[in-house]
Order: structure tokens, then C-alpha cells, then sequence
């Protein structure tokens, strides 16, 4: 049952005189179901007159607008979503206000990223509640990238960065793979045969796409399992996740 929490509460006058457990029960039946939150590079303006940017960590999906409404309607559903729910990012968004109340629940939700940047130099504006995921997501090129930058041990780099995941149930590689209808594309392009991964990724981007496996990278299941094995068997208290290979592909534009 999904529920519009402030249209609930502004029509039906006799709510707070329902039962205690009822009224719980309703917001608990109004909070979002599982989602995968997308973290991205975003640049922004941050002097339009000098023409100067920078660079900022965000989502491509907003935070529900339930639980934005459900944090300002009364102090028990707001105690309701923050006993599931942490908050991803900290700053206001220049993009949209609600990311600084972009809320996740890290039992439920996963994170997906296809670059390092957010936790390498994410500034301000890296996600906080991050390692509290039990379901990370990451480009197949990030991934191979974490490996053979293991030198900053403070972020997620390697061992040193996985470590920090102590909750982690599921770890998915994502490749991309290229559609009967991005090659009808390609071949009507004169020189479309001769692309490389970095090619291709360039001239089909879309919003949020997530680019093509680079000539270098060279992943399988079993060695990754290997070495997950040999982190835990190094730091106890942290346990091997379900590792899988998730293909990635766009839909033709409508």
C-alpha cells in the first residue's frame, strides 16, 4: 500500500485519534520501497560571471517526495523514516534543493557508481551514509581502476576502500554492453566500424550513461571471490559478499 502522507493527514481528520499502532502502521506502508541510487559526477557553476565550475557528487534521482514530506508532517512519522533512513548527502544541491534531505535506507536501497571520483575527491558533497550499504554497484571500470590505484587508503581504492563497507551482502560489477540498436547507429557512421570503447562511449552518451569496458580490463568472478576471500581471512570481522556480473544496455530512444 503506498500512501500520500501529507494528503493523509490534511483530509482525514480523526487520524491522531486511530491507535497508536495503527497510525505506525500506515506510515511504515507509506515509506518508498527498494530503490538504486545512481551517484554521479555533476559539474556546477560556481562563479557564472567568471565562467569558473566545479565538481560535486550527486544522485540522478531526487529523494522520494514521501519521505521529504514525511520528515516535516509531525514529529512521529519523522521518527518513523529516520529509524530506517540516513541521509546520503549533507550540502544542498545546486541542482535540486531535496538532495540535501536525499535520504536512503542501507538495508534496502543500493548504491551504484561508475566512477571513484565521489569518494576520491567528492569534497563537501561525498556521501556520508555511503559505507552503510549492504548493496554496492560499480562500473566494471571502476572497479579495475580501484585495484590498480591501491595507494590512497582513504578511500575506495582496493582493499583499503572495501573494508569500510562492514554491512556489504552483495557487490555487482556492471558491464556495458552495446544493442542491436546503438550498431545500426554506429555502422550508419562512416568511420563507425573502426571505434574503440572510449569511441563508442562518446558518441552514444546519454544522460547518465555508464561507459564501455576500456581495452584493458579483464575482470572474471573467480579471482575477485579469491581475493575477497583472502581480505577476510586477514580482518574477521568483515564477511564475503555475493559478487555477480550485471550486464548493462540503453533502451532505444524514443
Amino acid at each position: 500500500m503506498f500512501v500520500d502522507a501529507w494528503q493523509m493527514t490534511s483530509s482525514f481528520d480523526g487520524f491522531q485519534q486511530l491507535p497508536p499502532e495503527l497510525r505506525l502502521k500506515i506510515w511504515e506502508d507509506s515509506l518508498p520501497g527498494a530503490r538504486t541510487i545512481h551517484l554521479v559526477k555533476e559539474l556546477v557553476d560556481e562563479s557564472p560571471r567568471f565562467g569558473r565550475r566545479k565538481s560535486q557528487c550527486t544522485s540522478t534521482i531526487p529523494c522520494p517526495k514521501t519521505l521529504v514530506s514525511m520528515l516535516h508532517v509531525c514529529a512521529e512519522s519523522r521518527a518513523v523514516v529516520l529509524k530506517r533512513y540516513k541521509a546520503l548527502f549533507s550540502p544542498r544541491s545546486h541542482a535540486d534543493p531535496s538532495f540535501s534531505l536525499h535520504y536512503f535506507d542501507p538495508s534496502m536501497d543500493g548504491i551504484f557508481v561508475d566512477d571513484i571520483w565521489p569518494w576520491v575527491r567528492g569534497g563537501n558533497s561525498r556521501p556520508a551514509a555511503l559505507y552503510q550499504t549492504r548493496r554496492l554497484s560499480i562500473s566494471c571500470n571502476a572497479w579495475w581502476s580501484m585495484w590498480r590505484r591501491d595507494t590512497w587508503r582513504s578511500s575506495l581504492m582496493g582493499e583499503g576502500g572495501l573494508l569500510k563497507f562492514k554491512h556489504l551482502e552483495e557487490l555487482n560489477i556492471v558491464f556495458r554492453i552495446l544493442t542491436d540498436h546503438e550498431r545500426e547507429r554506429i555502422m550508419q557512421y562512416k568511420f563507425g566500424q573502426y571505434m574503440g570503447p572510449s569511441d563508442l562511449s562518446t558518441f552514444l552518451r546519454r544522460p547518465h550513461d555508464i561507459d564501455f569496458p576500456t581495452s584493458s580490463v579483464d575482470i572474471h568472478v573467480e579471482p575477485i571471490i579469491a581475493k575477497l576471500k583472502s581480505m577476510e581471512a586477514k580482518n574477521p570481522g568483515w564477511k564475503v559478499p555475493k559478487v555477480k556480473l550485471i550486464a548493462w544496455a540503453t533502451l532505444p530512444e524514443a
